[in-house]
Protein backbone atom coordinates (compact mmCIF):
# COMPACT_ATOMS: atom_id res chain seq x y z
CA UNK A 1 0.00 0.00 0.00
CA UNK A 2 1.47 3.39 -1.08
CA UNK A 3 -0.41 6.77 1.13
CA UNK A 4 -1.78 8.93 -0.92
CA UNK A 5 -2.19 11.76 1.83
CA UNK A 6 0.29 14.30 2.20
CA UNK A 7 0.91 14.67 5.97
CA UNK A 8 2.42 17.92 6.01
CA UNK A 9 1.47 21.78 5.52
CA UNK A 10 2.57 23.34 2.51
CA UNK A 11 4.59 27.23 2.76
CA UNK A 12 4.67 29.67 0.34
CA UNK A 13 7.00 32.46 -0.46
CA UNK A 14 7.01 35.40 -2.37
CA UNK A 15 9.24 35.34 -5.46
CA UNK A 16 9.48 37.65 -8.62
CA UNK A 17 5.99 39.16 -7.78
CA UNK A 18 4.67 35.41 -7.24
CA UNK A 19 4.08 33.28 -4.73
CA UNK A 20 5.76 29.61 -5.10
CA UNK A 21 4.30 26.54 -2.31
CA UNK A 22 6.62 24.53 -1.17
CA UNK A 23 6.81 21.44 1.70
CA UNK A 24 9.38 22.21 3.97
CA UNK A 25 10.49 19.71 6.77
CA UNK A 26 12.67 20.01 9.69
CA UNK A 27 15.29 17.04 10.05
CA UNK A 28 13.32 15.01 12.39
CA UNK A 29 14.00 15.01 15.90
CA UNK A 30 15.57 18.50 16.14
CA UNK A 31 12.66 20.33 16.86
CA UNK A 32 13.84 22.86 13.67
CA UNK A 33 16.48 23.46 11.47
CA UNK A 34 18.79 26.60 12.93
CA UNK A 35 22.36 26.44 13.04
CA UNK A 36 23.43 24.04 16.24
CA UNK A 37 26.49 22.24 16.78
CA UNK A 38 27.18 19.02 14.86
CA UNK A 39 25.18 15.93 15.57
CA UNK A 40 25.99 12.07 15.25
CA UNK A 41 25.14 10.58 11.95
CA UNK A 42 22.68 7.90 13.60
CA UNK A 43 20.27 11.07 14.01
CA UNK A 44 21.52 13.63 11.21
CA UNK A 45 23.44 14.74 9.57
CA UNK A 46 25.34 18.44 9.74
CA UNK A 47 28.01 20.11 8.40
CA UNK A 48 29.73 22.90 10.01
CA UNK A 49 26.47 23.46 11.86
CA UNK A 50 24.54 24.11 8.58
CA UNK A 51 22.08 21.12 8.15
CA UNK A 52 22.22 19.61 4.86
CA UNK A 53 19.04 20.94 2.74
CA UNK A 54 17.37 17.84 0.14
CA UNK A 55 15.65 20.11 -2.47
CA UNK A 56 13.33 17.53 -4.33
CA UNK A 57 12.79 18.82 -7.76
CA UNK A 58 9.95 17.43 -9.23
CA UNK A 59 9.15 16.94 -13.41
CA UNK A 60 6.60 17.62 -16.01
CA UNK A 61 3.49 17.24 -15.18
CA UNK A 62 3.94 16.56 -11.45
CA UNK A 63 4.42 18.84 -8.54
CA UNK A 64 5.77 18.31 -4.64
CA UNK A 65 2.93 15.93 -4.41
CA UNK A 66 5.27 13.32 -5.87
CA UNK A 67 7.55 13.26 -2.87
CA UNK A 68 5.26 12.64 -0.19
CA UNK A 69 6.33 8.90 0.33
CA UNK A 70 10.16 9.99 0.10
CA UNK A 71 10.20 13.04 2.46
CA UNK A 72 9.78 10.60 5.42
CA UNK A 73 13.42 8.72 4.82
CA UNK A 74 15.05 12.12 3.65
CA UNK A 75 13.68 13.91 6.92
CA UNK A 76 16.13 11.83 8.86
CA UNK A 77 19.10 13.15 7.80
CA UNK A 78 18.52 16.76 7.29
CA UNK A 79 16.11 19.33 6.15
CA UNK A 80 13.72 18.71 3.20
CA UNK A 81 11.99 21.03 0.79
CA UNK A 82 9.98 20.50 -2.30
CA UNK A 83 8.81 22.69 -4.19
CA UNK A 84 5.82 23.26 -6.90
CA UNK A 85 7.53 25.00 -9.85
CA UNK A 86 5.73 27.94 -10.84
CA UNK A 87 2.84 27.99 -12.23
CA UNK A 88 2.19 23.76 -11.50
CA UNK A 89 0.73 22.06 -7.70
CA UNK A 90 -0.20 24.99 -5.90
CA UNK A 91 2.19 27.83 -6.82
CA UNK A 92 0.76 30.79 -8.67
CA UNK A 93 0.05 31.05 -12.65
CA UNK A 94 2.11 33.73 -14.60
CA UNK A 95 -0.34 35.87 -16.33
CA UNK A 96 -1.29 35.49 -20.48
CA UNK A 97 0.31 38.93 -21.06
CA UNK A 98 3.96 37.83 -20.84
CA UNK A 99 3.88 35.68 -23.58
CA UNK A 100 3.20 31.75 -24.38
CA UNK A 101 7.18 31.68 -23.53
CA UNK A 102 6.33 31.93 -20.34
CA UNK A 103 7.02 29.12 -18.59
CA UNK A 104 9.72 28.03 -20.29
CA UNK A 105 12.62 25.93 -19.20
CA UNK A 106 14.82 29.05 -18.92
CA UNK A 107 11.87 30.89 -17.23
CA UNK A 108 11.78 28.20 -15.16
CA UNK A 109 15.38 27.88 -13.98
CA UNK A 110 14.85 31.56 -13.13
CA UNK A 111 11.78 31.71 -10.75
CA UNK A 112 13.84 28.11 -8.90
CA UNK A 113 17.07 30.21 -8.15
CA UNK A 114 14.69 32.82 -6.89
CA UNK A 115 12.81 30.50 -5.10
CA UNK A 116 16.29 29.24 -3.22
CA UNK A 117 17.38 32.37 -2.50
CA UNK A 118 13.40 33.36 -0.87
CA UNK A 119 13.87 30.66 1.44
CA UNK A 120 18.00 31.11 1.94
CA UNK A 121 19.09 27.79 0.77
CA UNK A 122 22.98 28.70 -0.42
CA UNK A 123 24.77 25.72 1.14
CA UNK A 124 25.20 22.00 1.86
CA UNK A 125 22.16 21.19 -0.81
CA UNK A 126 21.19 17.50 -1.74
CA UNK A 127 19.70 17.93 -5.15
CA UNK A 128 17.38 15.13 -5.72
CA UNK A 129 15.99 15.24 -9.10
CA UNK A 130 13.30 13.72 -11.32
CA UNK A 131 12.68 14.07 -15.06
CA UNK A 132 12.81 17.79 -15.83
CA UNK A 133 13.96 18.41 -11.88
CA UNK A 134 17.34 16.98 -12.56
CA UNK A 135 18.07 19.52 -15.67
CA UNK A 136 16.87 22.50 -13.27
CA UNK A 137 18.72 21.32 -10.30
CA UNK A 138 21.89 20.87 -12.26
CA UNK A 139 21.65 23.64 -13.64
CA UNK A 140 21.06 25.87 -10.38
CA UNK A 141 24.44 23.97 -9.13
CA UNK A 142 26.30 25.70 -12.21
CA UNK A 143 24.96 28.83 -11.33
CA UNK A 144 25.97 28.66 -7.36
CA UNK A 145 29.64 27.53 -6.68
CA UNK A 146 29.99 25.78 -3.41
CA UNK A 147 26.11 25.08 -2.65
CA UNK A 148 25.69 21.52 -3.64
CA UNK A 149 26.94 18.63 -1.95
CA UNK A 150 25.54 15.22 -3.80
CA UNK A 151 23.21 14.73 -6.56
CA UNK A 152 20.62 11.99 -6.80
CA UNK A 153 18.61 11.53 -10.45
CA UNK A 154 15.80 9.35 -11.47
CA UNK A 155 14.56 9.48 -14.82
CA UNK A 156 16.60 12.66 -15.80
CA UNK A 157 18.18 13.13 -19.32
CA UNK A 158 21.26 15.44 -19.40
CA UNK A 159 21.90 15.09 -23.26
CA UNK A 160 20.17 16.42 -25.13
CA UNK A 161 19.06 13.79 -28.15
CA UNK A 162 21.16 14.24 -31.11
CA UNK A 163 18.39 12.84 -33.47
CA UNK A 164 14.84 11.52 -33.23
CA UNK A 165 16.05 8.27 -33.32
CA UNK A 166 17.85 8.67 -30.29
CA UNK A 167 14.49 9.84 -28.69
CA UNK A 168 13.30 6.67 -26.25
CA UNK A 169 10.75 4.73 -29.07
CA UNK A 170 8.45 4.31 -26.69
CA UNK A 171 7.78 8.44 -26.47
CA UNK A 172 8.89 9.24 -29.68
CA UNK A 173 5.58 9.50 -31.65
CA UNK A 174 3.49 11.11 -29.25
CA UNK A 175 6.07 13.76 -28.35
CA UNK A 176 6.36 13.98 -32.33
CA UNK A 177 3.21 14.89 -32.51
CA UNK A 178 3.43 17.08 -29.55
CA UNK A 179 5.87 19.21 -31.57
CA UNK A 180 3.91 19.34 -34.59
CA UNK A 181 3.70 22.86 -36.46
CA UNK A 182 -0.07 23.79 -35.93
CA UNK A 183 -2.18 22.56 -39.25
CA UNK A 184 -3.06 25.90 -41.57
CA UNK A 185 -6.06 24.89 -43.54
CA UNK A 186 -7.36 28.14 -45.24
CA UNK A 187 -7.90 30.73 -42.58
CA UNK A 188 -8.21 28.16 -39.47
CA UNK A 189 -5.35 26.79 -37.97
CA UNK A 190 -5.28 23.56 -35.80
CA UNK A 191 -2.44 23.21 -32.88
CA UNK A 192 -2.74 19.23 -32.32
CA UNK A 193 0.01 19.41 -29.16
CA UNK A 194 -1.97 22.22 -27.50
CA UNK A 195 -5.44 20.77 -28.40
CA UNK A 196 -4.22 17.69 -26.43
CA UNK A 197 -2.63 18.88 -23.51
CA UNK A 198 -3.97 21.99 -23.34
CA UNK A 199 -7.58 21.39 -23.94
CA UNK A 200 -7.94 18.46 -23.06
CA UNK A 201 -5.53 17.33 -20.34
CA UNK A 202 -3.94 14.48 -22.20
CA UNK A 203 -0.34 14.54 -19.46
CA UNK A 204 -2.07 14.86 -16.53
CA UNK A 205 -4.85 12.53 -17.32
CA UNK A 206 -2.45 9.61 -19.13
CA UNK A 207 -0.17 9.59 -15.94
CA UNK A 208 -1.70 5.79 -15.00
CA UNK A 209 0.65 5.07 -18.33
CA UNK A 210 3.57 6.15 -16.25
CA UNK A 211 2.79 4.07 -13.43
CA UNK A 212 3.75 0.02 -13.00
CA UNK A 213 0.89 -0.44 -10.11
CA UNK A 214 -2.64 -0.39 -10.22
CA UNK A 215 -4.08 3.64 -10.55
CA UNK A 216 -7.13 4.94 -11.29
CA UNK A 217 -7.90 8.12 -12.32
CA UNK A 218 -10.89 8.93 -9.59
CA UNK A 219 -8.97 8.72 -6.92
CA UNK A 220 -6.97 10.79 -4.16
CA UNK A 221 -3.47 10.49 -6.35
CA UNK A 222 -5.20 12.30 -8.96
CA UNK A 223 -6.96 14.45 -7.66
CA UNK A 224 -3.71 16.35 -5.59
CA UNK A 225 -2.14 15.89 -9.34
CA UNK A 226 -4.79 18.09 -10.97
CA UNK A 227 -4.29 20.68 -8.95
CA UNK A 228 -3.38 23.68 -10.41
CA UNK A 229 -4.73 22.01 -13.63
CA UNK A 230 -8.67 22.08 -13.24
CA UNK A 231 -9.48 25.76 -14.48
CA UNK A 232 -11.88 25.60 -17.35
CA UNK A 233 -9.24 27.92 -19.09
CA UNK A 234 -6.83 26.19 -20.94
CA UNK A 235 -4.17 28.61 -20.17
CA UNK A 236 -4.28 27.27 -16.71
CA UNK A 237 -2.35 24.10 -18.84
CA UNK A 238 0.43 25.99 -20.59
CA UNK A 239 3.41 25.22 -18.25
CA UNK A 240 3.10 21.26 -19.20
CA UNK A 241 3.23 21.98 -22.88
CA UNK A 242 6.03 24.58 -22.11
CA UNK A 243 7.74 21.65 -20.82
CA UNK A 244 6.97 19.14 -23.49
CA UNK A 245 8.29 21.40 -26.10
CA UNK A 246 11.15 22.06 -24.96
CA UNK A 247 12.37 18.23 -25.14
CA UNK A 248 15.28 19.61 -27.10
CA UNK A 249 15.95 17.49 -30.47
CA UNK A 250 18.89 18.02 -33.09
CA UNK A 251 19.81 21.31 -31.90
CA UNK A 252 16.31 22.69 -30.78
CA UNK A 253 15.36 24.79 -29.00
CA UNK A 254 18.74 26.30 -28.62
CA UNK A 255 18.32 27.76 -25.26
CA UNK A 256 17.09 24.43 -23.69
CA UNK A 257 20.34 22.64 -25.63
CA UNK A 258 22.39 25.96 -23.60
CA UNK A 259 20.99 25.11 -20.49
CA UNK A 260 21.44 21.37 -20.24
CA UNK A 261 24.80 21.59 -21.32
CA UNK A 262 26.41 23.80 -19.06
CA UNK A 263 23.90 21.44 -15.97
CA UNK A 264 26.09 18.69 -17.44
CA UNK A 265 29.71 20.22 -17.84
CA UNK A 266 29.10 21.11 -14.32
CA UNK A 267 28.67 17.30 -13.69
CA UNK A 268 31.22 15.93 -15.92
CA UNK A 269 34.26 18.67 -15.70
CA UNK A 270 33.04 21.37 -12.94
CA UNK A 271 32.73 21.29 -9.47
CA UNK A 272 30.09 18.59 -9.94
CA UNK A 273 32.78 16.10 -10.96
CA UNK A 274 33.82 14.93 -7.30
CA UNK A 275 30.81 15.73 -5.63
CA UNK A 276 28.76 12.26 -4.50
CA UNK A 277 26.33 10.90 -6.79
CA UNK A 278 23.45 8.53 -6.99
CA UNK A 279 22.13 6.82 -10.15
CA UNK A 280 18.82 5.19 -9.76
CA UNK A 281 18.33 3.43 -12.57
CA UNK A 282 14.25 3.00 -12.74
CA UNK A 283 13.43 0.08 -14.82
CA UNK A 284 11.65 -0.25 -17.47
CA UNK A 285 11.57 3.44 -17.25
CA UNK A 286 12.11 5.37 -19.59
CA UNK A 287 15.60 6.21 -20.30
CA UNK A 288 17.50 4.53 -23.31
CA UNK A 289 20.50 2.19 -22.58
CA UNK A 290 23.21 5.08 -23.67
CA UNK A 291 21.56 7.54 -21.65
CA UNK A 292 21.96 5.14 -18.39
CA UNK A 293 25.64 4.64 -19.51
CA UNK A 294 26.21 8.38 -19.39
CA UNK A 295 25.02 8.57 -16.10
CA UNK A 296 26.92 5.04 -14.74
CA UNK A 297 30.39 6.50 -16.60
CA UNK A 298 30.12 9.52 -14.23
CA UNK A 299 33.14 10.11 -11.59
CA UNK A 300 31.95 9.22 -7.70
CA UNK A 301 28.37 7.75 -9.26
CA UNK A 302 26.60 4.83 -7.35
CA UNK A 303 23.84 3.56 -9.21
CA UNK A 304 21.09 1.35 -8.24
CA UNK A 305 18.17 0.06 -10.01
CA UNK A 306 14.61 -0.07 -9.02
CA UNK A 307 11.50 -1.78 -10.55
CA UNK A 308 9.17 1.11 -11.80
CA UNK A 309 7.82 3.02 -14.68
CA UNK A 310 8.80 6.59 -15.34
CA UNK A 311 6.85 7.78 -12.18
CA UNK A 312 9.03 5.69 -10.02
CA UNK A 313 8.10 7.88 -6.49
CA UNK A 314 4.89 6.39 -7.36
CA UNK A 315 5.92 2.58 -7.84
CA UNK A 316 8.44 2.18 -5.13
CA UNK A 317 8.73 5.31 -2.75
CA UNK A 318 10.13 3.00 -0.16
CA UNK A 319 12.42 1.96 -2.52
CA UNK A 320 13.72 5.77 -3.65
CA UNK A 321 13.45 6.75 0.19
CA UNK A 322 16.03 3.82 1.34
CA UNK A 323 18.58 3.96 -1.29
CA UNK A 324 19.10 7.63 -0.86
CA UNK A 325 19.67 7.28 2.70
CA UNK A 326 21.86 3.91 2.36
CA UNK A 327 24.13 6.55 -0.14
CA UNK A 328 23.95 9.23 2.07
CA UNK A 329 25.78 7.52 4.63
CA UNK A 330 28.07 5.84 2.64
CA UNK A 331 29.13 8.43 0.44
CA UNK A 332 28.37 11.96 2.52
CA UNK A 333 27.53 11.29 6.24
CA UNK A 334 30.66 9.16 7.01
CA UNK A 335 32.53 11.50 9.61
CA UNK A 336 36.04 11.92 10.24
CA UNK A 337 37.55 14.50 12.75
CA UNK A 338 40.46 16.68 12.19
CA UNK A 339 40.78 18.83 15.21
CA UNK A 340 37.55 20.49 16.39
CA UNK A 341 36.42 19.83 12.83
CA UNK A 342 34.42 17.03 11.62
CA UNK A 343 34.60 16.46 7.88
CA UNK A 344 31.81 14.24 6.28
CA UNK A 345 32.19 14.07 2.40
CA UNK A 346 34.90 11.91 0.84
CA UNK A 347 35.73 15.00 -1.67
CA UNK A 348 36.48 17.24 1.43
CA UNK A 349 38.31 14.96 3.26
CA UNK A 350 40.60 14.22 -0.40
CA UNK A 351 41.12 17.94 -0.15
CA UNK A 352 42.47 18.04 3.47
CA UNK A 353 44.88 14.91 2.77
CA UNK A 354 43.06 12.71 4.78
CA UNK A 355 42.76 10.03 2.43
CA UNK A 356 44.35 8.59 -1.02
CA UNK A 357 43.18 10.62 -4.05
Amino acid sequence: HIPSTVPYIKSRVKVKSKFMAYLDVPMSGMGGYAATPLIDASIGAMSEGVPYTFVLVHGNPTSSYMWRNVIPRCSTLGRVVAPDLIGYGDSDKIGVDEGVDRYSLERQCDYFNAFMEGIGVKRNVIIVGHSWGGTIGAYWASQNKGAVEGVVSMEVVYKPFKDWNAVPSKIRAPIKMMLMKPIKLCRWEFDVGRYLIMNKNLMIKGMGERVMREWSNDGEEMRNYMIGFTDANPECRRPILSLVRSIPVAGSPPDVVRIMDVGRDWLVNGEGRDKPKLFISVLPGTMTEEDRGFMRGLKECKTVELKGKHMITEDDPEGVGREIVDWFKERISKTVRRGSVEVRTKYAKEQLGLVDR
